[in-house]
């Protein structure tokens, strides 16, 4: 009798902090850990599916919130190189580690996946002649390509990976997001040496320069400084505080985290392409 192979599972139960998307309502954590039967008559975040890359070397397992990654060839990856990657394009925390016995289940090839996920829309009521906006959300997808995640693997370097830990790292720890999303800018900055030559480029790859220069001042700013900032104000100098507890409710701290997410996302994508385009 055959030992019952044992491998592990990355689960998201619930998206990355961002100010886009977020899992279906019915999807929340409810148990912590989270039990297999609660999402049993829940919408699935993805079908059963599988991706094979570099002629079988790598198989990554879709499964509704959870997520596992096989090594067949002698170059052994870093799962987290692979896991960081979905994290980045799906929005979902893929944070826990799960040994589980290997499925036999028929798993499909396939070449997309779709995640269905929610996204934040702004919507708008009439109360007592005045218009009242509140936060809700409404279905959609993201849609993951194979040959995305095979160019990712094909020229990821270190500044590449400790980028988007840096940006992750940011989304992970919501009081110090603006020093870990600078940080994520800064790495990429430093693989050129200054930031003339970062600019001339990822220009061409869609980097955007003044996203990029608003977030650098926001988190350098000693003249008007937030409290979530990089540096200590100048003397007598005013700060701005962020309630990062309430992050989202806060106009300013809203301001400052979408902008350095979209300073972060926008660096990392302009790099990939930088890379793909068969630079270094």
């Amino acid at each position: 009798m055959g030992h019952e192979k044992i491998i592990v599972v990355w689960r998201a139960s619930q998206a990355i902090l961002n100010s886009v998307f977020d899992l279906p309502p019915d999807r929340k954590i409810i148990s912590i850990p989270p039990k297999e039967e609660e999402n049993a008559d829940k919408s699935k975040i993805t079908e059963r599916s599988k991706m094979t890359i570099f002629d079988g070397e790598i198989v990554i397992i879709f499964d509704d919130n959870k997520v596992s990654v096989r090594q067949y060839g002698d170059r052994q990856r870093d799962d987290r190189a692979v896991v960081y990657y979905l994290i980045y394009k799906t929005f979902l925390n893929y944070n826990c580690l799960l040994p589980k016995k290997e499925s036999t289940e028929f798993t499909p090839e396939v070449n997309t996946v779709s995640f269905k996920l929610h996204r934040y829309i702004t919507k708008h009521v009439e109360e007592n002649s005045k218009s009242i906006s509140y936060i809700d959300t409404e279905p959609c997808e993201i849609v993951l390509n194979k040959k995305d995640i095979t160019d990712y693997l094909m020229v990821i370097d270190e500044t590449i990976f400790n980028a988007i830990c840096y940006y992750l790292l940011g989304c992970d720890t919501q009081r110090y997001f603006l020093i870990e999303f600078y940080k994520c800018l800064e790495v990429i900055k430093s693989h050129f040496g200054n930031e003339t030559k970062m600019i001339d480029a990822l220009k061409p790859h869609g980097f955007l320069r003044q996203v990029y220069k608003e977030a650098k001042k926001l988190a350098n700013d000693r003249v008007r400084p937030l409290s979530i900032a990089r540096h200590a104000p100048l003397k007598g100098t005013p700060v701005q505080s962020i309630d990062t507890k309430w992050l989202f409710s806060d106009p300013a701290g809203r301001k400052a985290f979408e902008t350095g997410e979209k300073a972060c996302r926008n660096i990392i994508d302009s790099y990939l392409q930088f890379c793909t385009a068969g630079n270094s």
